[in-house]
């Protein structure tokens, strides 16, 4: 009889598991590749909502050997998106990839996602069939020109972070971007930089197309070309950011997170606490020893922070960190007033 009861038992559990929705656990699995080979070590972010630079991720993960990732989810739709600096945290560029416009459905069990192609696409890149093409040319000096950027802003903005999207040139100097229907001002820029971020440079080539803004609705558009020119010296001089210039200075040593001395950071000193926009001043970027020293003309109340690159959005993989993390705690610079050692802590920003 107690057999009997067991075998009821039991029959009663497997006929109410799927029911009850406790059939297995339910979420994403996939491959990341460059080039056609699986890729170690790709900060995969997964989104509810398509990602426009302004959605936060819902989940994360990193993939492993031959790079394949596997991450739990609850049942939804959801798109997946994939970096990786090709040289490290220091480099410059970043892979991308995404799993396309359509969103991935996660009901039972773990759904398989196409294999994710990254390659050098910078920003966003363009979610498939997501947004409305725009094609054009870059040129200087009457032809076209592979491997500049082209950035599209909202409106009339045309220049700074808070690009819509961007992309590079082809080898003819033709390029392609996807963007929602709306108004946009394009520009362009060729630098030495591999990621073309940063602040302009002096040997740089710059452009911006005559007839912005462009009004985009529901077709195509093919919008012509872009006219680089090299950057003017003499307005480049008088624009460019202080460094190691001014009376007034702060010093001290960039560490990481294990306590070692970080090569190649820049030092910002801001007037505002929140840090943002053109700062008042910036220093060379650190050596082997992590030491910095930025200096500024006017005296005054001043916020320290530190960045591995500086213009342009931050992206995961960057090395960032402030003097004070609070926010509130300024560094007085006053004429005859010592300053002590300001160290700085940077971690990786995901």
């Amino acid at each position: 009889m107690r057999g009997r009861y067991c075998l009821f038992f039991v029959l009663v559990i497997l006929l109410v598991l799927p029911l009850t929705g406790f059939a297995g656990e339910t979420g994403l699995e996939g491959t990341v590749r460059s080039a056609g080979t699986g890729v170690t070590g790709v900060y995969i972010e997964i989104f509810n909502r398509v990602p426009d630079g302004l959605v936060p991720p819902v989940a994360t993960t990193t993939s492993g050997e031959g790079g394949l990732y596997t991450v739990r989810m609850p049942r939804g739709d959801y798109y997946v998106t994939a970096r990786k600096r090709p040289g490290g945290t220091s480099s410059v560029g970043m892979l991308f990839g995404t799993s396309g416009g359509s969103p991935i459905a996660v009901r039972d069990g773990l759904t398989p996602v196409p294999p994710i192609e990254i390659d050098d696409r910078g920003g966003l890149g363009s979610l498939g069939d997501a947004g409305v093409n725009i094609q054009g040319c870059v040129a200087y000096e009457g032809a076209g020109l592979g491997g500049a950027f082209v950035y599209i802003y909202p409106g009339m903005q045309r220049r700074g972070p808070g690009y819509v999207a961007r992309a590079r040139s082809a080898e003819d100097g033709t390029f392609r971007v996807k963007v929602p229907a709306g108004v946009y001002s394009l520009t362009a820029r060729n630098s030495d930089r591999g990621d073309g971020m940063g602040s302009v440079q002096r040997e740089d080539m710059v452009g911006e197309y005559a007839q912005n803004p462009i009004h985009v609705g529901q077709d195509p558009m093919m919008i012509g070309t872009i006219q680089l020119r090299k950057v003017d010296p003499l307005v480049w001089e008088k624009s460019r950011w202080a460094v190691e210039k001014g009376p007034l200075s702060v010093r001290g040593t960039i560490f990481n997170e294990e306590g070692s001395p970080v090569a190649g950071v820049y030092a910002f000193l801001y007037s505002d606490h929140r840090m943002v926009g053109k700062p008042a001043a910036i220093s060379s970027p650190t050596g082997d020893d992590g030491i910095y020293e930025v200096r500024v003309q006017e005296p005054g109340s001043y916020y320290l922070g530190a960045r591995n690159r500086y213009g342009g959005p931050v992206e995961p993989g960057e090395l960032m960190g402030a003097y004070d993390t609070s926010g509130i705690q300024p560094v007085e610079l006053m004429p005859g007033k010592p300053v002590p050692d300001c160290d700085i802590v940077v971690r990786e920003v995901w």
